[in-house]
């Protein structure tokens, strides 16, 4: 999972992430956002990707779309491997925009993880730019 957070809402003179990634313009999984991302208040831009092989295995996808409804500036990506083709990097800088100068926040199995985490340094991220949590199926 992946989104792509701009740190820099119109309204507002000192991002939002200041606090903790002074002037950031990012890429940050859903966990990193704050509910008011979700719920339709808040100004964060999110391009948000989610990835599952098969629709039945779309777990909250009912918040995910809901997130989408309320929020202008939330954008879900759902895709299905068995339909889509595997996420990629190309796949989300072509959805989001270039990497460079983003902060990028995954989630994933670990050898996934690690094979994105190669991927955006080719495009343009910088590693102390790029976060995980890696989880594994048992």
């Amino acid at each position: 999972m992946w989104a792509a957070v701009d740190c820099q809402p119109p309204a507002l003179t000192t991002p939002p992430c200041a606090a903790s990634n002074p002037g950031c313009k990012g890429t940050e999984e859903a966990g990193g956002g704050s509910r008011s991302d979700f719920d339709g208040t808040g100004n964060h831009r999110i391009d948000f990707f989610y990835t599952v092989n098969v629709p039945a295995e779309a777990l909250f996808l009912d918040e995910i779309e809901k997130a989408a409804s309320v929020n202008k500036n939330f954008k879900a990506h759902i895709s299905y491997s068995s339909q889509d083709g595997r996420l990629s990097v190309p796949k989300i800088v072509e959805a989001s925009g270039p990497v460079s100068g983003k902060d990028i926040y995954m989630c994933g199995p670990f050898g996934m993880v690690m094979a994105f985490r190669e991927a955006f340094i080719e495009q343009g991220a910088k590693a102390d730019n790029i976060h995980y949590e890696e989880f594994n199926f048992r």
